[in-house]
């Protein structure tokens, strides 16, 4: 099984999506008939100063002591896509994680982001296109945000690896979430995973809760009702990460009650339950 339907997919989400010679061909086929696990994140650790896709020929062709493909996708620093391969990648290395397969590279897709990992900005056009490229890949593979984990979740023993370092803190506006936080530790990754969710289809129930806050969103935000449901969803989730804490409830109305008393002071009862 091939991921032919890579470049396709980016591009379906409004991405910038460039396709490498051969791509279609690079890497050993994908097992016939399996279900992909999901996506794994990683950056490059290229110098922040050597280009927008510097690493591109090493993605493809591997280094001394690793084949090439490294990925299947190379995401550059002004948000767009490179894609190498639609095969395996020699990505993942040993490792784990709760609910997937024994191998990385036999059951995900990976997407290697430019950046040096020890401090470069994650500006908001790679941040957005990091969550929107990751939201697409896993509703094609009818996965949900869930289903997207950094490497140095997936490594084995803790701590081998650090990528991708910093993402999950910044980007999408200038936002500092965590006070310059690096920390690769479970709450970072799921606030990334959250942006990952805010790219991806709703359900009836969500939808039902978000026209439940049009008017909130229309008066604080300036979003009419003509905006798309994942701008409002980002514009929520940008606020509540910024002021919520680690035992609220991560649901949508969950969200919704912490924007609205941040924004406006309100109980957002009427927010959270729209039949109430």
């Amino acid at each position: 099984m091939r991921c032919n339907w890579l470049a396709d997919v980016l591009r379906g989400a409004g991405l910038v999506v460039r396709e490498a010679d051969g791509w279609k061909n690079r890497g050993n086929p994908f097992s016939d008939g399996i279900q992909l696990a999901g996506v794994v994140g990683h950056h490059t650790a290229s110098n922040k100063n050597s280009g927008n896709n510097p690493t591109l020929y090493t993605i493809i062709n591997g280094r001394p002591d690793l084949p090439g493909p490294l990925s299947q996708l190379l995401l550059a620093r002004d948000g767009s896509y490179d894609v190498c391969a639609s095969g395996k990648a020699n990505h993942g290395g040993d490792g784990s994680y709760p609910g997937w397969p024994s191998s990385a590279n036999s059951y995900a897709i990976a997407i290697e982001a430019e950046n040096d990992g020890i401090g470069e900005w994650w500006g908001a056009a790679i941040m957005d296109a990091y969550a929107t490229g990751a939201a697409a890949i896993l509703e094609h593979i009818g996965k949900g945000s869930e289903a997207f984990i950094s490497h140095f979740e997936w490594a084995d023993p803790p701590g081998r690896k650090i990528d991708p370092r910093g993402p999950w803190v910044q980007g999408g506006g200038g936002e500092d979430w965590w006070s310059g936080n690096y920390d690769t530790n479970a709450r970072s990754a799921a606030a990334f995973r959250m942006r990952v969710e805010a790219c991806m289809g709703m359900t009836p129930a969500q939808e039902k809760k978000l026209d439940a806050v049009m008017t909130f969103l229309q008066d604080t935000f300036g979003i009419d009702e003509n905006g798309k449901a994942r701008d409002m969803r980002l514009k929520l989730d940008s606020v509540y990460v910024e002021v919520a804490d680690e035992g609220h409830p991560d649901t949508l109305g969950g969200r919704l009650v912490v924007v609205e008393r941040e924004v406006r002071g309100g109980t957002g009862a009427h927010l959270a339950d729209p039949d109430g």
